[in-house]
């Protein structure tokens, strides 16, 4: 029946992505510290990461709220976010279990250090700064 009514409506659903999760996930985060300047950072260098995450089989059978969690801790390891405050996230409830975060985590903070060297070596090559999310070489 709900099928019916979707298709006479031309709804169309989509399951959560990770992204969706890093949004939920950001009013919290906002709560553990009172510098939102920082947590807008962990939050586009999370998506970041997310972005970077499509490009490794390895993500395809995790469940978007796992990514997006390990997303964030990845970023806040990057950035050097104080302890206290990565220890409050994982206090979070979420369905994830820590050494699932931590695995994940790992793999999106190596992801991200090759394409930062592979941005930096383009940056050589080149002599012009570019995005490390450009394309152009």
């Amino acid at each position: 029946m709900e099928m019916c009514i979707m298709k006479s409506l031309n709804w169309y659903l989509n399951p959560p992505t990770p992204s969706t999760f890093v949004d939920i996930l950001h009013p919290m985060m906002l709560e553990l510290t009172e510098d939102e300047d920082s947590m807008a950072e962990i939050k586009d260098l999370a998506k970041y990461l997310l972005e970077l995450s499509v490009c490794d089989g390895y993500f395809i059978n995790k469940n978007p709220s796992l990514i997006a969690h390990a997303a964030i801790t990845a970023a806040m390891n990057v950035l050097a976010t104080p302890i206290k405050i990565q220890r409050r996230l994982e206090a979070l409830p979420t369905s994830a279990s820590p050494p699932s975060i931590d695995e994940c985590a790992g793999r999106l903070h190596n992801i991200y250090s090759v394409s930062m060297s592979e941005h930096q070596l383009s940056s050589a090559v080149t002599g012009r700064e570019a995005s490390p999310t450009s394309v152009f070489s």
